[in-house]
């Protein structure tokens, strides 16, 4: 259970401003209490407040400490971060009854920039030149870490707790490198990747609704592109906790403002106490990332957002806090998941495709023993990041633990470690994994990190991405190891086995024992084109929005026309036909006769293709008239991987896999009359991804993103082509060679030149290893060169569809 310091409060209530306290101490929750303070930057100067009239009730405190209001700016110019750090240490040390501080406020908002002149009943500045210094989150983390060392080296404060400055939810006004729209969200995640997980005490965010209808609370509603993905009411608080990077899960996190984007009206409307509902509930479903204040904005008079003397809205604040709401209430025991990690010994470099071993000790801390034998095991895994905090690409294994670690214990593991595939500076993040429920650090337990250096190997990218190969069949094997079990509760899959050590002949095979387990594999995504952001699509008018988990089926289609229509075709004809005029296209996925696979639409998109059925259904639509034939193998086979890998990421049982016409409501003969009936391909369907799900029928992840193959024959080869995609391979990090082998790895291949280069029946090949296979030839060499050279210049890496 979470330790309540004594400066805290375990309720949820507050006020922002003080005078409204009596209210909580008369109801007996002594929540919070927020104070706002425009401290200045002058190093010089000593004074402070007293505050102990609030915090001797019992009362948690939170000062704010601004440099100033208006255009002196939240924290002041960069150039006086340090004067301003100096200043927050004189008044923390200068005062009394406090102990939780707030560095600023808002910085993504131009409104609190230093320099910034504006009208407050505006959305802009009096003129352009007038916005001040922006305060980026670079910024933002430079002055906060100056101030966070200051205070807590002032003596009496060690301990204190100095919180982050809360972001302007909707405010896209702040733009910088990396976030040309503004995206609120993203500059709270990049403010808090700059400050650290080690180097902050809490974090504060803010909330609020659009008028003053209670069921605004809840309202999944969401914003107009380019913002979609946000949320436009009180839930957008989820969409912070979300952007949290998972390290810093462990720091509490306290709502300082939330109220209406309108004046209070004096009414009981219920809007507060379904508020305080809703962060409770929260709470319950988090207990160990819990919301720790939900502060009221605001109690005084000082601007016309007050509540002080609106006896309706003090009402429902009272009958808020007859429900006693805690922030700690949920966490009854030690936590289940936590683990004290303690590295013996790491290597400090290594090359890529290598797999390295790390001694570590784990210390079980929490609540639940680590099992293993069992369905659902305990592991030790890990995560990289790079030197961005990105996650970065590499294999997964697991380590199994010798044996039960009870509540309490140590146990020393050495730890298998796949090195990402590329090279630079990396942080192994070593987590404990519960399969198949939760890894610890999601449910707040801190994990061990270590720092690595990966090398290119000196054989070259080619030679290294094949290396990345092995190691992902040594990692799949783990995977496997790790989810089968056999009789006695130990892994029963034997070891893959590679064919040949050749790096240009490498191929897996699978042991007979295996294939008769028919054991559920992990099955990776395929490739495919993500044009969802490309196709056509309303302006005026979207597709509703929904959660992925309230997707429980898959509707099969068929185009019932010629397979070489393409998806940008199809989207126009639902957006622009006047027999449709729909916001976009109706269809999630293409699926081309040659097996390419087009993303063409979000998941969380209601689309329409399935009548009165949209809402649970994800359409797969198959490029084809099947009512006389059946979809060629290399399209069945690519809608088996694609259906299959979407029942794995989104639960849905392979009875809920559908032809259109099987839906109720709908009197239509899609996907086909030889769906049901004649050839039955939906049998042939359903067994291929069966297939795929039990690893009897092959899939593999591509190594490579992008490969450009060119043809070489004993009396010469492509020099000319080779010397004209220069730029090409440049543009797009492409490898680029001459082996059929080496591009079955690629995800992307791009052969240069036409069939009397590279074959055709290599080219089938390579689209029937599940690469997706385009082919760049003019009619002579001078218009191949012009094709490369004109796509490299407007950055596009596929050729255009007709």
């Amino acid at each position: 259970m979470t330790l309540i310091r004594a400066f805290e409060s375990p309720y949820l209530y507050g006020l922002h401003d003080p005078g409204g306290e009596p209210l909580m101490l008369e109801m007996g929750t002594p929540g919070w209490v927020f104070v706002t303070e425009a401290i200045g930057f002058n190093p010089e100067n000593k004074r402070g407040k007293d505050y102990t009239h609030l915090s001797q009730h019992g009362l948690g405190v939170m000062v704010r400490l601004n440099a100033g209001y208006g255009g002196v700016g939240t924290i002041p110019f960069e150039k006086d971060y340090e004067a301003f750090a100096q200043r927050c240490a004189n008044f923390v040390e200068a005062s009394t009854g406090a102990h939780i501080w707030i560095i600023g406020n808002e910085p993504n908002h131009p409104i609190e920039w230093p320099g910034a002149d504006w009208d407050w009943n505006l959305a802009q500045p009096i003129s352009p030149d007038s916005i001040g210094e922006k305060i980026t989150p670079e910024r933002y983390a430079k002055a906060y870490l100056l101030a966070r060392e200051a205070i807590k080296s002032t003596p009496g404060h060690e301990e204190d707790l100095v919180l982050t400055a809360a972001v302007a939810p909707w405010n896209a006004l702040c733009t910088y490198p990396g976030n040309p729209k503004g995206d609120w969200i993203t500059y709270f995640r990049d403010m808090l990747r700059h400050i650290g997980a080690d180097n902050g005490d809490g974090i504060t965010i803010h909330a609020y609704t659009h008028g003053a209808d209670p069921h605004l609370i809840d309202a999944e509603t969401r914003m107009q592109a380019p913002f979609q993905k946000r949320r436009y009411e009180f839930r957008v608080y989820q969409d912070f906790m979300d952007a949290i990077p998972w390290d810093m899960h462990h720091l509490p996190v306290y709502l300082t403002e939330a109220d209406q984007n309108e004046p209070w009206l004096n009414e009981n409307k219920g809007w507060v106490k379904r508020a305080y509902g809703e962060i409770d509930h929260w709470n319950k479903r988090h207990p160990f990332r819990p919301i720790r204040a939900l502060i009221l904005y605001r109690w005084s008079k000082s601007d016309q957002w007050y509540i002080d003397g609106k006896q309706g809205v003090i009402e429902d604040f009272r009958e808020a806090m007859v429900y006693r709401y805690r922030w700690d209430a949920y966490q009854t025991q030690a936590p289940p998941y936590r683990a004290q990690f303690q590295v013996l010994a790491a290597p400090e470099f290594g090359a890529v495709g290598e797999t390295v071993t790390l001694s570590v000790a784990i210390r079980n801390i929490g609540s639940k023993t680590w099992e293993g034998g069992v369905r659902n095991p305990f592991h030790v895994g890990y995560h990289w990041r790079d030197e961005a905090g990105e996650v970065a690409s590499s294999p997964d294994f697991r380590t199994t633990l010798p044996h039960h670690v009870e509540p309490g214990e140590w146990v020393e593991v050495d730890v298998a470690v796949g090195l990402p595939s590329a090279p630079g500076r990396f942080v192994v993040v070593l987590d404990m994994v519960h399969e198949g429920v939760t890894w610890f650090a999601e449910q707040g337990s801190e994990p061990a990190r270590v720092p690595i250096q990966v090398k290119l190997s000196g054989q070259g990218e080619v030679i290294s991405a094949l290396w990345r190969y092995i190691q992902h069949l040594k990692a799949e094997n783990y995977q496997l190891k790790r989810r089968f079990l056999g009789l006695d509760g130990h892994p029963a899959v034997r070891d893959f086995a590679l064919a040949s050590s050749d790096a240009t002949e490498i191929s897996p095979s699978l042991n007979g024992d295996f294939l008769a387990m028919r054991s559920e594999t992990t099955i990776p995504k395929p490739p495919m084109f993500e044009i969802a952001d490309e196709l056509p699509r309303r302006e005026d008018a979207e597709y509703d929005v929904r959660s992925l988990s309230d997707i429980t089926h898959i509707a099969v289609h068929h185009s019932a026309a010629p397979a070489d229509i393409p998806p940008e075709r199809i989207a126009a004809y639902h957006v622009y036909s006047k027999s449709h005029e729909w916001p976009g296209i109706g269809y999630h996925f293409y699926i081309g006769p040659e097996g390419t696979i087009y993303h063409t639409q979000r998941l969380d998109r209601i689309s329409w293709h399935v009548y009165k059925n949209n809402s649970y259904t994800v359409g797969v639509y198959l490029a084809g008239n099947f009512n006389q034939s059946a979809p060629p193998a290399l399209q069945l086979d690519a809608a088996a991987w694609l259906i299959a890998w979407l029942m794995q990421e989104l639960r849905i049982p392979l009875e809920n896999v559908l032809g259109h016409k099987e839906f109720p409501f709908n009197a239509t003969a899609c996907p086909g009359y030889q769906w049901d009936a004649g050839l039955r391909w939906k049998d042939r369907l359903r067994q291929a991804v069966e297939g795929v799900r039990s690893g009897e029928k092959r899939v593999m992840a591509k190594v490579l993103p992008h490969y450009v193959l060119f043809w070489k024959g004993e009396e010469g080869w492509a020099e000319e082509d080779w010397r004209a995609a220069g730029a090409y391979v440049a543009r797009f990090d492409a490898v680029a060679g001459f082996s059929e082998q080496q591009a079955r790895l690629a995800e992307l291949v791009t052969i240069v030149g036409g069939p009397a280069g590279v074959d055709p029946q290599v080219e089938a090949r390579l689209r029937a290893a599940g690469s997706l296979v385009q082919r760049v030839a003019g009619k002579t060499p001078q218009e191949t060169a012009a094709l490369l050279q004109r796509m490299a210049r407007e950055d596009r890496k596929w050729m255009k569809r007709g």
